[in-house]
């Protein structure tokens, strides 16, 4: 994940006495991890970054969709890294990972919850339902 990477650059510039807390050039807001596109749960709206710098791929806008049709509230936005602090549950999607729920970054863990679950069971149950 981008936000990965910037904690291992973080690190990495701590150890040669360097205090910055971000690398150089590298985005502020968390926006993707590698491969796949990061979502958030708080107060049980689903946020996930805008797409201004990644693609907009068909698993992220199918599970968009899912979560609308399923009630739950979709707000595209900038994500700053300081709000994987408020997440109740965060979740990846993408084309290899389909609906892969993230049990931790860095300290922080995260329940597979109600969420998470219902749409990794809505975007299975849609793409390998019979023809």
């Amino acid at each position: 994940m981008l936000l990965c990477s910037a904690r291992a650059a973080s690190r990495s510039c701590r150890a040669g006495g360097i205090r910055r807390r971000t690398a150089p050039g590298l985005p502020r807001p968390a926006r993707r991890a590698t491969g796949a596109n990061l979502f958030l749960l708080i107060d049980d709206e689903l946020h996930t970054p805008v797409p201004d710098c990644f693609l907009n791929g068909i698993t992220r806008q199918t599970v968009i969709g899912l979560a609308r049709d399923l009630g739950i509230t979709v707000r595209e936005r900038h994500l700053e890294p300081t709000e994987l602090d408020s997440a109740q549950e965060v979740f990846l999607t993408g084309t290899a990972y389909e609906v892969q729920p993230v049990r931790a970054i860095d300290d922080r863990t995260y329940p597979v919850g109600k969420v998470t679950r219902s749409l990794a069971e809505a975007y299975t149950h849609l793409v390998r339902a019979p023809k």
